[in-house]
This record gives structure tokens, C-alpha cells and sequence, in this order.
């Protein structure tokens, strides 16, 4: 790379072409504080030659001031064309405007390799299929349908068209999605999870976009990562094998010690992706591998409830080991398996119960190890630090299972992750000492995180909005959770497909007001509602005109939902009257 500005520094550590390095470019420059200065800093690289990159520096340098312009009003219409959300309480807001603040300034163009995301500063500038597939639920959420294209067909341009090694002589396999896309050209290919992640992340594209012609165009590499995933079981016992390969202890996303051989949310991320990719097929009539594919789903998920479930510790058991033993280790890792709904409401809530007790909840996240556990360490990258990324799989999960209020205290929680790093989310945070008092080098982690950002999306849009797409049928659920202190909040420019809805709603004594609009050159069948404390529902008015509404009651919360055909050009008042308990 080439490294400069527009004067030489005082004194300068920059590493020689031939060096690996992260984030090793230092320069330090004496200012005259009375003094207005201005310094230019340019930084070009990537798998390019040294002429063309001293080329690009020259012209970057020269032109600075219009590439900040362009850099400045890029990140403008960003924020103007896609969702905005406001609950009413600043924190959480603000949180969800950084959040998408993080995606943009980790999407990324490189040359010969296209519109992708980093996933995080300053260790990890490279484009990875695990990230990127969990990324891209925040940014299909916000309706960024462009860059979640470009980030899927970027997956499937590396995905491995043969069996064969890598630089480091690790077999990789037909179908399998890279673990990570680097920028000088390296591809590696090992991760358990990557493979399934594609498909759950074009999944979650074509229900929020409904761009059927993107899932036709790569639907042939959906067929050969579904076969990688078909055989997976290498063991024969219906579960899906993981270990060490290359530089790596183990393949699944706690990557830093081996958790062999079966993982629970490793089932659980194929067990859903045989679920998706079942759905995709029948939608283009591949009716055989759907029916395969729905079959493997049904098998998995059978395993998964059967063999992980423990009455003794009421909770899911960490993984299965190469004896067929049950490891008993208190992770976090249960959570991906109700992140994707996979879990029958009584085990679900003693597992949330147990996630939101001291010996998972801290206060500013969930450990990933719980402090009982023989192996916890507050200190430690993946056995007690605190995730961003996987609080943010309890958060939804909590409202998946209606837990409104617990899931509204874990995205409050996420919310307050990002005063330790401000406007962003740390890769990880300690499980003892409180960040503040911490050392900022505690752990260690980077700095800001995409997956963390997109998850925090997801969980508020999906979870406490009540956001359902079904673009494919021009159909849409919102239906948030109201706290009664929150008296104002607002959905503008919530993308499903073509189509683009704003939604307002304010609350008063005894009445819930909607003021609904949408824009596009087709219908949407909206499915309006909300959910409330207890009470009793006294009618729903659309424009003055009564109307029929589904009332169910969910635990200690009340949910009422009406339906009807948002045209693009209407604007409705819809009123639900509701006495409280």
C-alpha cells in the first residue's frame, strides 16, 4: 500500500511492502494550536500494483476536497433513502442511527471483487461469509436491497467450483462458501457455517425484497451449498461434524477453541437453512430438492430438541462430543437455536430465564460463558467476554417468544454498548469489570463490528417493531410492542420491495393512534397491530369505519391486529380503542 500526506511527518512506523500488518501505520505531526491547519491524509492499497496505487494516491491527493464531498453526500442520501426509526427514547435512537453509520463505513468496493463488507476494524478489513451473511439481516432490514445483492453474489463468485487445497494445503469441497475473501487475493474456504449462512441470508433477501430473479440467478449455487450441507454428517449419526482446519482450532464462529464435533448452534444454523432453501425451491418449482431438503430440516431439528435438551441443567447442551457425549458447558450458543425459532416455548423461556439471570446478564450484554461455569473467564475472547453480536441473538429471541418487555431491556443494553465505543460496537467487551473502568484494550477486539450493527438492526425491527416481509406476496406485519411510557413512534421509508411504508403511532389514555401511508405503483396487504399491556380491546376504527380485528392474548400481553390493502398513494388513521387492565 502507499501511505502519505501532503507533508512529511515528525517521525513516521510504517510497514515495508513486504509486511503482513493491522492497523501498524503510524504518523505523528507537530501543530502550531494557534494555528489553523489542515492536513490530507491519503491511504491507498489492496492487490494492485505499485503503479497503479501510486497512480490512485496521486489522484486522491490532488482531489481530496472533491472526494470528500462525494464521500459526504454518499453517506447523506444513505441515510435519506433508507429506514429511519424513532421509539422515543433517545439512547435507543441514536444507537439505531450509528448502527447503520457502522454498515455504511464498512461496505466496501474493492476492485475485482465488488460491493462488499468488512467485518470490523482494525484486525478483520476482509470480506467474510460468516459475518456477512449475519450482516446482512440488519442490512436487508433498513432495505439497503443493493448492497445485500452485491454481498450475496460476491459469496457466490468465490464459492468453491471443485474440490481442492488452498495456499496452506487445506481440502475445501464443491459448493462450500469462503470463510474469508481477502483482498490481496487469498481465499480460504474453512467454516462450518458459512455454507448455511448463505442461504438463510438470500432467504432473508427474497422476504424482504421479494427479487425472485435474483434467487433464479443464483439458485444454481444455492443447489451445490445445499449438497456441501447435505454432507456434512460425516459420522453417519445425523448431526453436522466441525473441527480444527488450517490456522483455526475449530470452524464454527468461536473459533478460538475447539467445541467438537456438533455444536448446538451449528444444527441449528443448518437446520434452518434447510428450511430456507426448502421454501426457495418450491417457489421455483424444484419440487424433489424441496421435499429432500424439508426432510433434512425435519430430521435435524428432531436431533436438536432430542439429544441437546437437558432436564438435569434446564438448558441446551454446548455441543456433542466425539464420543457422543453431551458437553454441559453454559454457553450462549443455545440462543442461536431460538434466534431461528427452533425451540418449543416452555424450554425456550427456562433458557431465556437463565440468560437473564447473574450468571449470563451483566448489565451492558450477556456473557458468552456463564460465571458458574468451571471454565468462565471474564477476561477471556469467547469463554465470558461480552458480545454485541450474540446479545444481539438473546434480544430477538426474546421477542420471538414474547418477552416484549426482556427483549426491550436487552436492546437497551445494546444501546448502551456503544458509550464504550463511541458510535460504534466493540467486537467484544469484558464479562467482570465494567468497560468504563476497564482498559480499552480490554479485551481485545476491534473497535467497531458489522455484524454487531446489523444484528442490533434486525433485533429492533424485526423484534420490538413486529416487522414481518412477505415482499414475495406483497404482504407486511407491523406490529410493535408499545410500553405504556412510550408515547410517540415513528417508521419512515420501511422498504418491502417495491414498496415503501410510513408508519406513526401515538399513544393516548384509553387509544392507540396509527397514521399509515404508503408509496408504489402496487398495493400491500398491511397486517396493522400492536402489542399492549393487558386490557380489553373496545373496537378499531379505520378511517371512522369499525372494523374486525384479531385479538390474541400472549402471555401477559395482549396483541390486536387488523388487515386491509395500503394502496401508494394512501394515507389511513387507524385507531384501536383499547381499555387497559
Amino acid at each position: 500500500g502507499v501511505e502519505s500526506a501532503d507533508r512529511l511527518p515528525a517521525s513516521s512506523s510504517v510497514p515495508s511492502p513486504l509486511e503482513h500488518c493491522y492497523g501498524g501505520v503510524l504518523l505523528a505531526y507537530r501543530v502550531d494550536s494557534l494555528n489553523e491547519d489542515q492536513l490530507v491524509f491519503v491511504l491507498v492499497g489492496g492487490d494492485a500494483t505499485p503503479e497503479l496505487l501510486l497512480q490512485e494516491y496521486q489522484e486522491a491527493l490532488s482531489n481530496y476536497d472533491r472526494a470528500f464531498e462525494s464521500s459526504r453526500l454518499s453517506f447523506l442520501n444513505y441515510m435519506a433513502e433508507t429506514l429511519d426509526v424513532e421509539v422515543g427514547v433517545s439512547l435507543v435512537d441514536r444507537a439505531f442511527l450509528n448502527s447503520k453509520i457502522n454498515l455504511q463505513l464498512l461496505k466496501h468496493y474493492q476492485r475485482g471483487y465488488g460491493i462488499g463488507y468488512l467485518a470490523g476494524l482494525p484486525y478483520f478489513p476482509i470480506y467474510f461469509g460468516r459475518d456477512t451473511a449475519w450482516t446482512l439481516l440488519g442490512v436487508n432490514a433498513i432495505g439497503d436491497f443493493e448492497a445485500s445483492k452485491c454481498s450475496l453474489t460476491l459469496l457466490a463468485r468465490y464459492q468453491a467450483p471443485v474440490d481442492g487445497e488452498d495456499n496452506w494445503r487445506v481440502p475445501y469441497f464443491r459448493g462450500e462458501i469462503p470463510h474469508e475473501i481477502r483482498t490481496d487475493g487469498t481465499i480460504i474456504y474453512y467454516s462450518v457455517d458459512a455454507t448455511p449462512l448463505f442461504a438463510i441470508a438470500l432467504y432473508d433477501y427474497y422476504k424482504w425484497s421479494g427479487d425472485e430473479l435474483l434467487v433464479r440467478y443464483l439458485y444454481d449455487n444455492l443447489v451445490k451449498a445445499m449438497d456441501w450441507c447435505m454432507k456434512a454428517d460425516r459420522d453417519g449419526d445425523g448431526l453436522v461434524e466441525h473441527g480444527p482446519e488450517g490456522f483455526l482450532p475449530d470452524t464454527q464462529w468461536m473459533d478460538s477453541y475447539y467445541r467438537g464435533k456438533s455444536a448446538v448452534d451449528v444444527q441449528a444454523i443448518f437446520c434452518y437453512a434447510f428450511k430456507c432453501a426448502a421454501e426457495m425451491a418450491e417457489t421455483l418449482g424444484d419440487r424433489d430438492r424441496s421435499k429432500m431438503w424439508h426432510s433434512r430440516h425435519r430430521e435435524l431439528h428432531s436431533l436438536l430438541l432430542k439429544r441437546y435438551w437437558s432436564d438435569e441443567l434446564q438448558f441446551f447442551y454446548d455441543t456433542i462430543r466425539p464420543d457422543g457425549s453431551p458437553d454441559k458447558s453454559l454457553t450462549i450458543n443455545p440462543a442461536v437455536l431460538l434466534f431461528f425459532q427452533l425451540a418449543d416455548e416452555p424450554r425456550a423461556r427456562r433458557v431465556l430465564e437463565r440468560f437473564e439471570s447473574e450468571d449470563f446478564s451483566t448489565g451492558w450484554g450477556i456473557r458468552t460463558r456463564a460465571k458458574s461455569d468451571p471454565e468462565y473467564d471474564g477476561k477471556s475472547y469467547q469463554k465470558g467476554g461480552v458480545w454485541p453480536f450474540s446479545t444481539g441473538w438473546v434480544a430477538y429471541s426474546e421477542f420471538a417468544y414474547n418477552r416484549f418487555k426482556q427483549g426491550v431491556d436487552r436492546v437497551f443494553e445494546m444501546a448502551e454498548m456503544q458509550r464504550f465505543s463511541p458510535r460504534y460496537f466493540k467486537e467484544v467487551l469484558p464479562g467482570d469489570v465494567h468497560p468504563i473502568e476497564a482498559s480499552v484494550e480490554h479485551p481485545l477486539g476491534c473497535f467497531i463490528q458489522a455484524w454487531s450493527a446489523g444484528i442490533f438492526l434486525h433485533s429492533l425491527v424485526r423484534g420490538w417493531l413486529g416487522v414481518k416481509p412477505e415482499a414475495p406476496k406483497r404482504e407486511l406485519w407491523i406490529c410493535p410492542y408499545v410500553p405504556e411510557r412510550h408515547r410517540e413512534l415513528s417508521i419512515s421509508r420501511l422498504r418491502v420491495g417495491n414498496f415503501m411504508v410510513y408508519a406513526k403511532v401515538f399513544q393516548a389514555e384509553d387509544c392507540l393512534k396509527f397514521k399509515v401511508s404508503g408509496e408504489g405503483s402496487q398495493s400491500l396487504r398491511l397486517h396493522l397491530g400492536a402489542v399492549l399491556p393487558r386490557g380489553e380491546v373496545k373496537g378499531v376504527y379505520l378511517n371512522g369505519t369499525k372494523m374486525d380485528a384479531a385479538v390474541e392474548h400472549v402471555g401477559e400481553y395482549l396483541r390486536v391486529l387488523v388487515d386491509f390493502e395500503l394502496q401508494g398513494d394512501m394515507a389511513v388513521d387507524v385507531n384501536f380503542h383499547v381499555r387497559k387492565a
